[in-house]
């Protein structure tokens, strides 16, 4: 799905990872490392909690 480009939310969702952190962390490796910006996770949830509030 990460390769697909599904949202990691919908993929949090789907595998049933009890946080955003999890799926990123386990499964940021799929990634190309050239499309890794520095502090993926982080920007990451950080954008996830904005649409969130």
């Amino acid at each position: 799905m990460i390769t697909n480009h599904v949202e990691p939310q919908e993929v949090q969702r789907r595998l049933r990872h009890r946080t955003l952190r999890i799926t990123l962390e386990t499964y940021v490796h799929w990634l190309p490392k050239r499309d890794w910006p520095s502090g993926v996770v982080d920007s990451v949830l950080s954008s996830a909690a904005e649409r969130a509030n």
